[in-house]
């Protein structure tokens, strides 16, 4: 990650043996907004290296567009070299008639033929041309006259940088400055963290990483729900043991499903039977169901005791009945 800084660069040799072609960070163009980056920087060098050859410096990238049938001059030959603040034409030799022109101002630019990703990177670079409208904005003049001096911001335009920062127009050097060394702390940790080489293969380690834990955190939930399930289960079988030993009232069922597979067993353990205390009732028939109509003097204490268990409220009403008969007599 290349330091974002405010140069003045000195523009006075004409024609130059070297000039920047792209500066790290955003491009701003009439055409779109391009990147330069690392990974730009190493497929363009890749993309020459197996080239081979020398780059050519033609006019109005008359290469691809040629004017007519006849032959398309260069204006020179370059090579080319990653610096600090960018990709570099080095070793140009420019030809008598390029060079000429130069000197006198007949052009001023150079404008890039290269290709881009769909991100808008760039991934090889073909040519520059000599142009006197360039798509690039705040381009850097080859032909500059006397001392002057151009404010450039290393990186691509400052505004088109601070947007790619997150940063505000008015976002000073500073800022700016401290928002890419972030980012580049950031970048070496994550590669660190995965053991890549680079933030891409990083990036995509961290993916799968997030990829992983969603899928644990879905498994995790599932044994939640599964474990929920036995425990249910485990509860129902041992209240309906409850109910049918007599330990447990139908009025209980509910807090007894509350407890722990645990408590519910040590509660059992120790409750005394209150409820089957015995087989007074006919046969295939149990609790209030085995009352018939009888009335309160009718019943037995065993089943006034199953009664007052199942039934509370027919239990007061069946004695409320006696009490009102034999107060009224």
């Amino acid at each position: 990650m290349k330091q974002t800084k405010l140069l003045r660069l000195e523009l006075n040799e004409v024609p130059p043996r070297e000039f920047r072609i792209f500066p790290y960070g955003v491009i701003e163009t009439t055409k779109g907004i391009f990147i330069f980056d690392d990974r730009a920087a190493e497929q363009v060098m890749a993309a020459w290296r197996d080239y081979g050859n020398d780059l050519v410096i033609d006019y109005e990238h008359q290469t691809f567009e040629p004017a007519g049938n006849g032959p398309v001059p260069a204006a020179g030959w370059f090579g080319l070299e990653l610096r600090n603040d960018g990709l570099w034409a080095v070793n140009v030799r420019w030809t008598e008639r390029a060079a000429e022109a130069l000197k006198a101002r007949e052009y001023r630019y150079m404008s890039p033929a290269f290709e881009h990703d769909d991100e808008g990177r760039i991934t090889r670079l073909y040519n520059v041309a000599l142009v006197n409208f360039p798509a690039t904005k705040a381009m850097e003049p080859l032909a500059a006259g006397g001392k002057e001096t151009k404010e450039h911001v290393e990186g691509g335009s400052m505004k088109g940088l601070l947007k790619l920062l997150g940063l505000g127009d008015g976002a000073s050097e500073a800022e700016a400055a401290e928002a890419v060394s972030k980012l580049k702390d950031t970048a070496q940790q994550l590669e660190k963290l995965t053991g890549k080489q680079n933030t891409e293969e990083a990036l995509a380690v961290v993916m799968a990483w997030k990829e992983g834990a969603g899928q644990v955190e879905k498994l995790a939930a599932r044994v939640k729900e599964l474990e929920a399930e036995q425990r249910k289960a485990e509860l129902s079988a041992l209240v309906q043991k409850g109910l049918d030993e007599g330990k447990l009232t139908p009025a209980l069922k509910d807090w007894a499903m509350t407890l722990s597979k645990e408590a519910l067993e040590a509660y059992l353990s120790a409750a005394p039977q209150i409820v089957k205390l015995g087989k007074e009732v006919e046969p295939g028939k149990e609790g209030v169901a085995a009352l018939d109509g009888k009335k309160w003097e009718d019943l037995k204490p065993i089943e006034k005791h199953n009664l007052y268990l199942e039934n509370p409220e027919l239990f007061a009403a069946l004695k409320a009945d006696y009490e009102a008969r034999k107060g009224g007599k």
